[in-house]
């Protein structure tokens, strides 16, 4: 595998050379290769390759990735297809690729107006990491997609500020220096609520996704976004059939842009669970592969024993309406037996990412068709799903039908009656609209106040949680519908990043892709761009999305009222290893540093495994994993 690992400093070749041979001196990186990849006047860069020998499956064949970087100081990762949009390829060797940019880019980035930077990334399509060194300016700019699973580090030295080092490895910057867990980011976690964007150390920082970072020589640092929903542009006045088209062709390219550098005859891998989300995908991409002569495999997860996991019916319904290269089946319930440690090993760079036997079994299938690319269903939840709110913004503006459509939906979904109405009605008025003004400040707060606060989090702790909670939402203006500002909230904090992370994380160590089509930026704009109760209206969400794929996908599969849920798989596994993770919760790391309550912590705990069908939630499953985390990667 190859690392990248670059420094500005006015020496910073010394700087580097200096830094791998101290790297060099941990086993893990002893026999890696370093190859220099950029050297400017203010930024120098190279490559570590790590062998396969020091690899976690030393028998499988490892081939250095397509790291990309461009002669006039730029360097870009993950996008197999810039070439094809902005550049020509020219020849390389078998470790890196140069680029010849096009003058029009290189103008762009070559300035310090953000504007002309943002116009130039938001020409890329797909996923891509950036490191452009600007020398005019004595800087280095970074950049991370919008929806980018991977991500840059960067961290300042603290004896010399005006040195950066920059990575896409975080283990690489903490040989460098040593780690400082952040505490607010601890608190975030343990909240239930952590940001997806925010490092879980304080001495080194990642680039939010759709961002940029300025690094100067000066020590100065500075962010900006360089993509965001535009809240103004609306597609109220256009023909449903229009707009349903507009959907699908918007999936298909996404999807295509996946598969784009597939040869002919190769494998790709889609996962296809059963559900809305990984049913489109997998449906879209054959058709795809069909055009393209690419052999499509579907890969399921089975959970035989648990009801509520239980999706066998969709996925054979889909399989006998559609016929792909070869189905896979992968009985997760197997791993049951294992302890919940070695069944979810964190990952050092949050909590959330863990390196699971799971996706390592699903990976090495892959690896074992010679397939270098797997297709998932995540972000569907995120765009198509809408937002209860949508109902109450309805109201609002007077559409009074609304009510008896919820009741209907309500009586058919054989939901309590009183309790549904009060929960998608009055709660919305009495957090929101019963303030006089509403704005930023308190959209938030209500906000916060519909996400409960787990008990064992301490005085100390709800004050960082409440202090850095605040979000610059395009929906705050007291005009914007609800649903939009709650949604917005919801895609950009989504637990789903811990997935696809996790996901990534497994297969890079078999040099091995993941994608994501529904989580773009095109859906993204024009899911906030529709109506939203073409999201959402009387029993169905998803409705848009399944008014699309209707003649696509099987009956039972598009026009399932019942959402898969996990609970209570991860409550068997938490009753299951009942002692070892009260044991785990029963450390005082946490409590030391003023976060966690742990007698408190232990009430709850106690509570869900003695219940006598068990059922957990996120929070309590966020403790368990920063508890993990913490013990494994700082108290070790």
């Amino acid at each position: 595998m190859n690392y990248f690992l670059g420094a500005l400093h006015d020496d910073s070749g010394q700087f580097l050379q200096d830094s791998i041979k101290q790297v060099k001196r941990h086993a893990k990186w002893r026999d890696c290769r370093f190859t220099t990849a950029i050297v400017s006047q203010h930024f120098n860069a190279g490559y570590l390759s790590l062998p396969a020998s020091n690899s976690a499956h030393p028998s499988e064949i490892y081939n250095p990735p397509n790291c990309k970087y461009e002669a006039q100081n730029i360097c870009i990762f993950d996008k197999e297809n810039l070439a094809s949009q902005a550049a020509t390829l020219s020849d390389s060797d078998n470790i890196l690729q140069q680029i010849s940019i096009t003058n029009s880019l290189q103008a762009q980035l070559e300035t310090a107006d953000d504007k002309k930077h943002a116009k130039c990334l938001n020409a890329i399509q797909g996923d891509f990491r950036l490191i452009y060194s600007n020398s005019k300016y004595s800087s280095v700019l970074l950049a991370v997609s919008p929806f980018n699973p991977k991500t840059l580090f960067y961290a300042q030295l603290s004896n010399n500020p005006s040195t950066c080092i920059v990575s896409d490895n975080l283990e690489l910057i903490l040989l460098l220096l040593s780690p400082k867990a952040d505490i607010t980011s601890l608190a975030l976690w343990l909240s239930g609520r952590p940001d997806p964007n925010r490092s879980m150390f304080s001495n080194i920082h990642q680039v939010p996704q759709a961002c940029i970072v300025h690094l100067h020589s000066s020590g100065l640092v500075l962010t900006n976004r360089f993509w965001d929903i535009d809240p103004h542009k609306q597609l109220n006045k256009v023909p449903f059939c229009e707009l349903r088209d507009q959907l699908k062709h918007t999936i298909t390219q996404s999807i295509s842009q996946s598969i784009a550098d597939t040869p002919k005859r190769q494998a790709v891998f889609t996962q296809l669970s059963g559900g809305m989300d990984s049913t489109t995908v997998s449906v879209l991409a054959l058709q795809l592969a069909k055009q393209n002569n690419i052999n499509l495999h579907t890969v399921s997860h089975m959970y035989p024993n648990t009801e509520s996991c239980d999706e066998s019916a969709n996925i054979e319904a889909m399989l006998e309406r559609h016929t792909f290269a070869k189905s896979h089946v992968i009985e997760l319930e197997k791993y049951t037996k294992m302890s919940f440690g070695g069944l979810y090993p964190t990952h050092i760079q949050n909590p959330g990412i863990v390196m699971s036997p799971k996706y390592y079994e699903e990976a090495m299938l892959v690896k074992s068709y010679g397939a270098n690319l797997m297709l998932t269903g995540n972000g569907g939840d995120e765009m198509f799903w809408g937002h209860s709110l949508t109902y109450y913004d309805r109201l609002k503006r007077g559409d009074i039908k609304v009510v008896s459509e919820l009741i209907k939906a309500v009586n058919s979904l054989k939901l309590p009656m009183a309790s549904t109405l009060r929960s998608v009605f009055l709660r919305p008025f009495l957090q929101y609209d019963l303030m006089p003004f509403v704005h930023l400040a308190n959209r938030v707060k209500a906000l916060q106040k519909g996400i409960g606060k787990p008990p064992w989090l301490t005085t100390m702790a709800k004050g960082l949680v409440e202090q850095t909670s605040s979000l610059i939402n395009p929906f705050s203006d007291k005009h914007a519908e609800l649903a939009k500002f709650a949604r917005y909230d919801g895609m950009f904090n989504t637990s789903t990043f811990n997935s696809m992370r996790s996901y990534q994380a497994v297969f890079d160590e078999f040099n091995l892709k993941v994608a994501h089509p529904l989580f773009s930026k095109e859906l993204a704009e024009f899911s906030f761009a529709i109506p939203q109760k073409m999201h959402i209206s009387g029993q169905y969400p998803k409705l848009f999305l399944r008014q699309t794929m209707n003649s696509e996908l099987p009956e039972q599969v598009c026009w399932n009222k019942h959402k898969i849920v996990f609970d209570q798989h991860f409550a068997k596994l938490v009753k299951q290893n009942r002692t070892s993770l009260r044991l785990l919760l029963q450390h005082t790391g946490l409590a030391d540093l003023g976060l966690l309550n742990n007698k408190l912590i232990l009430s709850v705990f106690d509570n869900v495994v003695n219940q006598q069908v068990p059922s957990i939630n996120v929070d309590l499953l966020y403790a368990i994993l920063v508890q993990s985390w913490y013990q494994t990667h700082i108290e070790q």
